[in-house]
């Protein structure tokens, strides 16, 4: 499996004219189009098969919704 989710930091600091900084969490999600079938399989938060949290719904996106999303972008 390709897919994974990078996670790091955004940071921001000035000094003018006020002093002032911060630093929060960030993750970004790397998703290999053609794994969304199974990339969601084990949780329940996060599905492309049925409603969730964060439901990935091939109708979407770019393409007719019948043909696999990876296809479609090439």
């Amino acid at each position: 499996m390709h897919s994974c989710i990078y996670e790091g930091f955004v940071t921001h600091r000035r000094f003018v004219p006020a002093s002032n900084e911060f630093r929060y969490s960030v993750f970004q999600m790397y998703v290999d189009l053609s794994e969304l079938s199974t990339v969601f399989e084990s949780s329940w938060l996060w599905s492309a098969q049925r409603p969730a949290v964060a439901w990935f719904r091939r109708s979407d996106h770019l393409g007719p919704a019948d043909e696999p999303l990876d296809v479609s972008v090439r």
